[in-house]
């Protein structure tokens, strides 16, 4: 998707590496920093809506509540361990990851052909 917006492949790999770094190594930084500044009720809405923003950070949760580990994420993560544990767990992460991939492409394929129409 990242090599449909810019102008050669070098670009793409630069781009591609910014955005890896910020949403798989610093994303955990800047989520409790920015968790840390905002009213304790706020904190699971926002939580849960920036996980689903974070398709890495939702498949990071996903594979540590599979393998057992769900307790070391905390009280705010408890429904999650739940919904994760069961029978429907697995069929909505693939739902989710298949939107993201659906969503992905669609924004891809609208650009190209943007630019097939502007050309």
């Amino acid at each position: 998707m990242i090599g449909t917006f810019t102008a050669n492949r070098w670009q793409a790999l630069t781009y591609g590496v910014g955005i890896w770094f910020f949403l798989v190594l610093a994303w955990p930084t800047i989520l409790v920093t920015i968790l840390g500044f905002l009213p304790y009720l706020w904190i699971k809405p926002l939580l849960v809506l920036l996980t689903f923003l974070n398709p890495a950070e939702l498949v990071r949760l996903f594979t540590i509540i599979q393998m057992g580990g769900g307790s070391i994420l905390g009280p705010e993560y408890y429904q999650w361990v739940q919904w994760v544990k069961q029978p429907s767990g697995i069929p909505l992460f693939l739902a989710v990851c298949l939107i993201w991939i659906a969503a992905c492409l669609g924004l891809a394929i609208s650009e190209w052909e943007s630019r097939r129409y502007r050309a």
